[in-house]
């Protein structure tokens, strides 16, 4: 199984408090690594953290921006994602659009 893990900080085996696939991960620290990977593999599982820090170019965008680009690109927001991220307020944004998409799809 390939999978795309995206955190800016951390690797798949610093998770413990979810659980996560077992696979070959594919390891993206911001939104422009994460758009860049999408355009050159299909990946079967998809990890993300919400906080993402400097991306030159791409302030501003944080996970659920990615989330966003991914279900634009896949044209669903039914997909096999674990969100691994510790901030609450992100995860819960993250669970929202997936569970109003289209309607939130911008």
């Amino acid at each position: 199984m390939e999978v795309l893990f995206l955190d800016d900080v951390r690797v798949p085996g610093d998770v413990t408090w979810v659980h996560l696939p077992q696979g070959n991960y594919t390891i993206v620290r911001n939104y422009s690594q994460f758009v860049k990977e999408l355009s050159y593999k299909n990946f079967d599982h998809y990890c993300f953290d919400y906080d993402l820090w400097f991306d030159p170019g791409y302030e501003g965008h944080d996970g659920l921006s990615c989330l966003k680009h991914l279900v634009n690109k896949k044209g669903t927001c039914n997909l096999p994602v674990t969100f691994h991220t510790q901030n609450e307020w992100g995860r819960e944004k993250m669970e929202k659009f997936l569970l109003t998409y289209p309607e939130n799809l911008v």
